[in-house]
């Protein structure tokens, strides 16, 4: 599971949309390269306001959850977490209101959730929300045993470890959650002491498809729409191409790239 970077960036792409005439050679270029020059400008406005919406909305998320995790470290007993592995459940026992209510408030969110150091805690220590769509409620999950998976298991529980080796706060690429059939990315903050040792992570796995709606809502003329990629270049969401393709790996000028976008 690859990282990504902490914005995501909207990429307008416009197709041809020009007709050529047989008369007045000149004054037709002119007319041309005027029309593309202010389609051009309109192609560019849209995408930073595009990007400039879905960039705050992330933001929100962000701050959320780093917001949650600054309660978290504020309330929590170093000293016992350390020297007690049952404390982590009494802990747990103290802030899961406030997580749920964070939950709640945050766009987008399908599970939040706050898991710790197993080296200091109980395999299933933590407490994990989910839901199965917007419109319904959270519920609790028992969380995953670490007991049952090696560190290294990025399949199982990457999304701990990653963020942990990170050591600084880390989206997740987007991902299907098989369980509840729901395409997801993640933004996960690991907590630490202040000696530097691991306490935990804090999470909240977001569902994708508010991301792309806000990019299939994007129209420009009769042949423009919109795709995502991330600050790398690569494809997070196209209307015909897969995901994880690099646009610098396409090839070609501008156009062609265009070309070859819109035909998929």
């Amino acid at each position: 599971m690859k990282s990504i970077k902490l914005k995501l960036t909207l990429c307008i792409l416009l197709c041809t949309f020009l007709a050529s005439g047989i008369t007045e050679v000149t004054s037709i270029s002119v007319t041309k390269q005027a029309t593309e020059d202010y389609a051009e400008q309109n192609m560019k406005t849209e995408a930073q306001n595009r990007t400039t919406e879905l960039n705050g909305w992330i933001a929100c998320i962000e701050q959320s959850v780093d917001t949650l995790s600054d309660y978290v470290v504020s309330e929590l007993d170093t000293d016992k977490f350390f020297r007690d592995k049952d404390y982590a459940d009494e802990f747990t026992e103290q802030v899961q209101a406030i997580i749920e209510d964070f939950a709640i408030h945050t766009d987008g969110a399908i599970t939040a959730y706050i898991r710790y150091n197993p080296d200091y805690s109980n395999p299933t220590s933590g407490y994990f929300l989910m839901r199965n769509s917007l419109s319904e409620d959270f519920y609790t999950v028992e969380p995953t045993d670490f007991s049952m998976f090696e560190p290294t298991d990025y399949a199982h529980v990457g999304w701990y470890y990653l963020p942990v080796e990170n050591k600084a706060p880390l989206w997740m690429s987007p991902y299907l959650n098989e369980n509840v059939n729901v395409y997801m990315i993640s933004y996960v903050v690991p907590i630490y002491a202040e000696d530097g040792t691991s306490i935990g992570i804090i999470g909240m796995d977001i569902d994708f498809n508010q991301v792309t709606k806000m990019v299939d809502a994007v129209s420009i003329y009769d042949t423009g729409y919109a795709f995502l990629t991330d600050a790398d270049g690569i494809i997070m969401h196209h209307r015909n191409l897969e995901l994880g393709q690099n646009i610098a790996d396409l090839g070609g000028t501008m156009p062609e790239i265009a070309a070859q976008l819109a035909s998929g």
